[in-house]
């Protein structure tokens, strides 16, 4: 076989692989976050709730929702290529139920609610020449930093867990 049916077939079994288990995922159940806003300043409160509906009967070993802050950073090396790297800056998660079973048919509503942390910047920073002087260092450097929050909802379950997350945008 010539490197590109390997190649292609390699991405054919991924991509079927991955459209496999989200449909296992969804034919045992589902949560569907609701968010009052996605838009929030630091030291907000931020609420919301989410459905979770068992199609069929799960074992649950844990059901959390969990609030994360993921820094990205672009960098350019010295061949002009681009690198990305991310790592987790924050997390707080909030365990809502432990081991249980769902019964099938089932359907439930989990009210939770995380508070956004105080910025950690200094007034300086936070100012307008601040931030010039660290657009002006991220450009010298060929660097760029974003960070990225997302709530998740999780039922750790035997088998295939079911999720559900959205991106939220904090200033």
């Amino acid at each position: 076989m010539s490197p590109e049916v390997i190649f292609f077939s390699v991405i054919i079994a991924v991509v079927v692989a991955f459209v496999g288990y989200k449909l296992l995922a969804h034919l045992k159940g589902k949560i569907t976050l609701h968010l009052n806003k996605t838009s929030f300043r630091f030291g907000e409160t931020l609420t919301g709730h989410f459905d979770l509906e068992a199609k069929k009967a799960i074992e649950g070993n844990e059901l959390s929702v969990t609030l994360v802050a993921r820094e990205k950073i672009e960098k350019r090396d010295s061949e002009g290529k681009r690198r990305t790297r991310t790592h987790e800056v924050y997390r707080n998660e909030k365990r809502l139920e432990g081991a249980k079973v769902y019964q099938a048919g089932s359907k439930a509503n989990f009210i939770f609610e995380f508070f956004l942390p105080k910025t950690g910047t200094s007034e300086f920073a936070a100012s307008t020449l601040g931030q010039a002087m660290n657009m002006l260092g991220s450009l010298l450097t060929s660097e760029r930093r974003t960070i990225e929050w997302h709530i998740e909802a999780r039922l750790d379950a035997k088998g295939i867990d079911i999720t559900d997350s959205q991106r939220i945008y904090v200033e």
